[in-house]
């Protein structure tokens, strides 16, 4: 199953379960979300022979 990719505004939805007002939450989840979008991204890139290592 293939993760969610975050919106393009960088804003990723409260996760379900998650207090509105737990902002500190929200803000680590959408952090490790961009940055395991990132991740996935620069990976799916260097297969392809995007980058010479």
């Amino acid at each position: 199953m293939k993760p969610r990719q975050p919106p393009i505004s960088g804003k990723v939805p409260t996760p379900a379960g998650l207090p509105p007002e737990d902002e500190k939450s929200v803000a680590d989840h959408r952090v490790h979300t961009t940055l395991f979008h990132w991740e996935r991204v620069v990976l799916l890139q260097a297969q392809e022979g995007a980058y010479q290592w």
